[in-house]
Parts: structure tokens; sequence; C-alpha cells
């Protein structure tokens, strides 16, 4: 029965407080994980995630389409490429954010243009959408998501030259 209760816990916490690496050189070995199947499942997704992430998010399958995965603090999110011809690998079209909850994912669109090039960066548990135009210069306002109403906000920065991508992390 009290494997059930940890394997409950598990599930619970995976997504929303325990990063891959957490999961895979900490948690992997303690005995009560070993013994149950459901344990030894989500230990293994965590290990594909982290195995994805240090290749460099490197394209996996997620559902019917090619999508990179990233596993960041609290956050885990799913990007759908584009034309990969024709886009760089920083370009999304959709994004899947998990929701620990549900233990489901939901499709989430950014109302950036879509002939910009754009990049999601996860700075302190918040989903930034940065834009840039065609010739790689940083727009002048991000999306931050907002968890609580699933939905893109626009940020403007107060600054009309942005010097660099590192700008981002002080936005609250």
């Amino acid at each position: 029965r009290m494997n059930l209760l940890y394997c409950s816990l598990l599930s619970i916490v995976r997504i929303t407080l325990l990063s891959s690496s957490f999961l895979t050189e900490i948690t992997e070995n303690t005995e009560w994980i070993m013994k149950n199947q459901e344990c030894i499942d989500i230990i293994k997704q965590a290990k594909a995630y982290k195995r994805n992430y240090e290749k460099g998010n490197e394209l996996v399958s997620f559902k019917t389409a090619e999508r990179v995965c990233y596993d960041a603090h609290r956050l885990l999110f799913s990007i759908t490429m584009r034309d990969m011809e024709v886009y760089s690998m920083d370009t999304p079209s959709t994004i899947d954010l998990y929701d620990p909850l549900t233990h489901s994912w939901h499709r989430s669109e950014s109302s950036s243009s879509p002939d910009d090039y754009r990049t999601i960066i996860a700075v302190n548990m918040k989903m930034i959408f940065v834009g840039f135009d065609h010739e790689e210069r940083l727009h002048p306002g991000f999306e931050v998501y907002d968890t609580q109403k699933c939905e893109w906000n626009q940020v403007v920065l107060q600054t009309a030259q942005p010097a660099h991508i590192g700008a981002i992390g002080v936005i609250e």
C-alpha cells in the first residue's frame, strides 16, 4: 500500500517539482521506486527527457509531430517545428505545455508574427517567448506565459534598443 502512495506522490511532483537530473541521478536507485513498475516508467520518461536535453534538445517523437522537449524546473513544454529546411531549430510554431494536475498536454500558440524567428527561454519558473526578425534583430517585446490563465501576455521593454537576450533575465 505504501508503494502505491509513493508512486502517486512521485507522479504528482515529477513534472512540477523534480528535474530529470534529480530523478535519474538521486531517486532512481531508491528501493521503493525499483519495486513499482509505474515509478520505473516515470524514471524512464525522465531519462528520455534528460538524454534529449543533453544532446542539445534533439528532435524527439511526440504524438504525431516532430518535437523538441524541454524539461525546466516546474515547466515541461514541447515545441513543434515548422519547415525544418527554412527555419532554424529555434523556430517553434506551436507549444504544448504539460499540466501535472490532469496529466495531459495542452496546446498554446504565441501571438507573435508567424514570419518571425522565435525561441523560448525558461527563466525563474516563467516561460518567455522571444521574437526576432529575419535579420536576427531582437524585437522590442517579449511574451510571458501566464500558467494560471494559460495564455501569453506581451511585455514591452523600457529601452528602445534591447542589448541582448540576456535582458530577459530582468523581467519579473
